[in-house]
């Protein structure tokens, strides 16, 4: 993988260099890609280290924070927060390379047993990263997913049009995988790291979620849901990404449905077709014999 990134201190090189060498050394590798979140990024990082040292201060961590060609002031405020820090990694793409090269880049230099992915953004609390890590021990999963549409899951504040299309291209995506789950497009996830490297990934996008899934789904992964919150509560105060990429994201996961289920689409259209013919064919007899008795009477009048 060809990352370009901004220079950084030696001692960071090398530290980074020295993740992606070896088998995993550490339980968790915690990774939260960010692209212009000057504005949160410093609190929600503070938060999530602070819950990590509370909630089991003997457990290995580290969290990656991939500053994915931000334009703010995101990467200044990130290394600020490693300063001093031994287990916070910062890498920092040049230019914007979108969500899925970030992950990959993230997933390349992590060195766990297990790999979290958090939004930077926290929709999702902190308090998700040991449930996934105690249901993918107790399950011996390849994958688990944060899901809110799931039995026992919810959402908080989202905008009703995002909510509705979420749930419309999930629930299609849940008729053409073979895997049954109920959130395909969502980032907050844990996997084995030995399951990562399986995977030869090339989404670019936030198709890269439904990507890993569906590859999973090849590879006869096991891949498993917990009930999840996500809550948009906050989001009014921070300039979030936009919904037209996020569309164009979830569009392109769905339309990697046709690996498993390429019938749907035909029978799609097949139905569409259908109904149309059929309505012209309706519409054509109705007024056939709407008319026909005007055109005889017509005739009796004339003779």
């Amino acid at each position: 993988m060809d990352i370009k990134q901004k220079s950084l201190p030696k001692k960071r090189i090398q530290k980074q260099a020295d993740l992606s060498k070896g088998k995993p050394q550490l339980l968790l590798s915690i990774i939260t890609p960010a692209f212009n979140e000057g504005a949160i990024i410093r609190q929600n990082l503070e938060r999530l280290y602070r819950y990590m040292e509370k909630s089991d201060p003997s457990r290995q961590w580290e969290m990656i924070i991939i500053n994915d060609g931000s334009k703010d002031n995101t990467g200044e405020l990130a290394e600020q927060f490693a300063k001093n820090r031994d287990n916070i990694i910062v890498h920092h793409n040049i230019v914007n390379l979108n969500l899925g090269r970030a992950l990959q880049t993230g997933f390349a230099l992590a060195r766990g047993q297990y790999v979290v992915v958090m939004d930077i953004d926290l929709t999702y609390s902190e308090d998700h990263i040991h449930q996934l890590l105690g249901k993918i021990i107790e399950t011996d999963a390849d994958c688990v997913l944060a899901s809110p549409y799931m039995k026992g899951g919810k959402s908080t504040a989202v905008p009703f049009f995002r909510l509705l299309l979420s749930k419309v291209v999930n629930r299609m995506m849940r008729i053409m995988s073979p895997i049954k789950v109920h959130t395909f497009t969502g980032m907050v996830r844990i996997y084995k790291a030995e399951f990562l490297k399986k995977l030869n990934l090339k989404s670019t996008t936030y198709s890269i979620n439904p990507e890993i899934i569906y590859k999973g789904a090849i590879l006869r992964a096991r891949i498993e849901e917990i009930p999840a919150h996500l809550d948009w509560s906050d989001q009014k105060q921070t300039s979030r990404s936009s919904s037209i990429r996020i569309f164009r994201g979830i569009m392109a996961g769905l339309m990697s449905g046709f690996i498993f289920r390429p019938y749907f689409f035909f029978m799609g259209i097949g139905l569409f077709l259908f109904i149309v013919a059929s309505y012209i064919i309706v519409w054509i007899f109705i007024h056939t014999f709407t008319v026909l008795p005007e055109i005889a009477t017509a005739n009796i009048d004339f003779e």
